[in-house]
């Protein structure tokens, strides 16, 4: 019987001597992220890519878990890999997707073959770390979607970030408000995390 508590996803099958690449798309993002790369890796892999729970078509995914944790979400990526019976992976992340992919390396190193990190947050400076331990009341007083532009904006300030904030905004639409809780709630752990991951 099919898993239909998995999260959604997409398999981009090349043959099966090629290694696979295990995608995962950063916050308010979806399998749509990665819509320009996938032809030209799909060349090279098989790839599998992932809509994290609450977003894409992953958006009713997330109510069985009451809080997130980059280990809960790399348990329920993880869940995919299984449910392909896929040996290894190289894994590549985006933003906060980076995050999790060395979190999925931690937990499973001896499956992880290699990572690849694209914006990878490596430290908080003074602004993000003020944006992740106030995101809940910010977005309570100006609203969820009035904070998600505010965050696309100084996380992707640039002239040249422009298409890329822009699809995050549009992403972002996805999430319901409890699910922007949980993922907000999560953020306010991310130096933790970092300082883990980085062994600081």
């Amino acid at each position: 019987m099919e898993n239909t508590d998995i999260l959604y996803h997409e398999v981009h099958f090349r043959s099966e001597s090629a290694e696979w690449l295990l995608m995962i798309h950063g916050a308010g993002g979806s399998t749509r992220t990665w819509k320009r790369q996938v032809e030209r890796l799909g060349k090279h892999f098989n790839l599998l890519i992932i809509d994290l729970p609450g977003h894409g078509m992953s958006a009713e995914k997330g109510v069985r878990d009451d809080a997130y944790t980059f280990s809960i979400i790399s348990h329920r990526i993880w869940e995919v890999v299984d449910h392909h019976r896929i040996e290894q992976v190289h894994v590549l992340g985006v933003s906060l997707g980076a995050i999790i992919a060395l979190r999925l390396e931690q937990l499973y190193n001896h499956r992880v073959k290699s990572v690849v990190l694209a914006g990878a947050i490596v430290q908080l400076n003074r602004k993000l770390r003020l944006i992740a331990s106030t995101s809940l009341f910010l977005a309570k007083l100006i609203g969820y979607r009035a904070f998600y532009k505010m965050a696309a904006r100084i996380a992707l300030p640039r002239a040249n970030h422009k298409t890329s904030r822009e699809v995050f905004i549009k992403e972002s639409e996805a999430l319901t408000i409890e699910e922007f809780r949980k993922w907000t709630e999560m953020y306010r752990s991310l130096n933790v995390t970092l300082k883990d991951l980085y062994n600081e």
